[in-house]
C-alpha cells in the first residue's frame, strides 16, 4: 500500500496495520534476549562511542557442526550471534548472555573498520578462564530476568494498562486531525 493510498483509505490502511502488528509480535515472541542486547548497544554507545549490530541467528545442528552451543560471528559493522536451535529456549537466552560478555570484553576494539574482525579476532581473550567469566555473567543475567518475570509487580509495568492508544486526537473512527 502506498502513502496515498492510506490516506485515501484509512480503514484498509489499519487493517494492514493490524496484519503486521501480529506479524511483528509473532517475531517478537522469538527474539531471545532483545532487550540486553539494546543495553548492551546503549552500554557500548555511551561507553565507547561506538554502534554495533547484533542479529541472532538460529541454526539446527550448532552444536554437532563445531561443538559449541552458540559462537560469533563478525562483520564489518556488527556481529552474528549464532545459537543451536536444538537447546531449549531458556538454554539459547543464557548461549546469548554468554556471548555478550565477549562482547563487552571486546567492545573496546570496535571501531567500524573493515579490518575490525581480525583485529577483535585476535584481541578476544578464549581460554576457559574467559570462558568461565562468560558464564558467570550469563548466569547472574539470567537469573535477573527470572527474577524479574517471577515479580507480579515488574512484569506489571510492561502492561499497557489504557489501550487503545491514539498519537493524535481522534475525531471520527477513520480519520485523525493533526493540531496546528
Amino acid at each position: 500500500m502506498t502513502f496515498e493510498e492510506l490516506i485515501a483509505h484509512p480503514t484498509k490502511g489499519g487493517e494492514e496495520a493490524i496484519a503486521l502488528a501480529k506479524i511483528i509480535y509473532n517475531y517478537s515472541q522469538d527474539c531471545l534476549m532483545a532487550h540486553s542486547i539494546r543495553a548492551f548497544q546503549q552500554h557500548i554507545l555511551e561507553k565507547y562511542h561506538a554502534h554495533y549490530d547484533i542479529v541472532i541467528l538460529k541454526r539446527k545442528g550448532l552444536f554437532t557442526i563445531t561443538g559449541k552451543k552458540s559462537t560469533l560471528n563478525f562483520f564489518s559493522t556488527g556481529v552474528f550471534v549464532l545459537v543451536d536451535a536444538d537447546e531449549p529456549h531458556d538454554q539459547q537466552r543464557a548461549c546469548i548472555a554468554h556471548e555478550i560478555y565477549h562482547l563487552i570484553l571486546a567492545a573496546k576494539y570496535i571501531s567500524g573498520n573493515d579490518d575490525d574482525q581480525h583485529k577483535l579476532m585476535k584481541k578476544l581473550p578464549s581460554c576457559r578462564e574467559v570462558e568461565d567469566i562468560c558464564d558467570v555473567f550469563a548466569n547472574d543475567l539470567c537469573t535477573l530476568h527470572h527474577k524479574f518475570y517471577e515479580s507480579d509487580e515488574a512484569v506489571k509495568k510492561g502492561i499497557f494498562h489504557n489501550l487503545p492508544i491514539y498519537s493524535l486526537p481522534k475525531t471520527s473512527p477513520k480519520s485523525y486531525q493533526v493540531p496546528l
